[in-house]
């Protein structure tokens, strides 16, 4: 029996946080899936497109699963001091820098489809890179408890759009009959309206 060394353990241990957060985001897709098929049990369905519905269904909430957990991982790649050294941080400065005035004067990000969403985003990497040189000022310690807590923060969000996500579909359907489609489209391009 081998022992695992100690540096694989604690890789292992920080992504545990990913497979969780994989397994809730299936497990919940899982009960809507279900819910959602009780409430048609009272037609005859074929044994075949049964199997079929949960096999498709897994591999589809498992895409959905992996997209969900990417800003995790993202996250947690890069929650380390290494930008935080005193010879990489102009370089990070430089990098940051260019890539805002590059989104801010040009057409990368198109400014035609929602010009909100192109301020915001540049608006959100000027934060970024203010929060950056706050905590390249700051100990280490600081650092860690900011980036532990942006975390947490992350992952209730990430929880609560997915519990939002099954009671909408579940309204949906009991609207609808429907799953999901061309419908709830429209009522997100046309919010005001339909609020309205």
């Amino acid at each position: 029996m081998s022992i695992i060394p100690l540096k694989s353990w604690q890789f292992r241990s920080k992504f545990l946080i990913v497979y969780a957060l994989m397994a809730f985001c299936i497990g919940i897709s899982f009960i809507t899936r279900a819910a959602l098929f009780v409430t048609v049990i009272d037609k005859e369905i074929p044994l075949r497109n049964l199997f079929g519905v949960i096999i498709i269904g897994f591999l589809y909430d498992l895409v959905i699963s992996i997209l969900f957990v990417l800003p995790v991982v993202i996250h947690l790649v890069f929650q380390n001091n290494f930008v935080y050294r005193k010879s990489v941080f102009p370089f990070v400065l430089v990098v940051a820098i260019i890539c805002i005035l590059l989104l801010a004067f040009t057409d990368i990000i198109p400014r035609d489809f929602s010009p909100e969403l192109h301020t915001a985003f540049i608006l959100y990497l000027v934060l970024r890179l203010v929060i950056y040189i706050v905590l390249f000022l700051r100990p280490a310690k600081v650092r860690d408890t900011w980036r532990n807590g942006s975390l947490y923060f992350e992952l209730a969000l990430i929880v609560f759009g997915l519990l939002l996500n099954a009671v909408s579909e579940w309204e949906f359907w009991n609207e609808f009959t429907s799953r999901y489609n061309f419908i709830a489209v429209d009522y997100l391009v046309y919010t005001h309206e339909v609020l309205g």
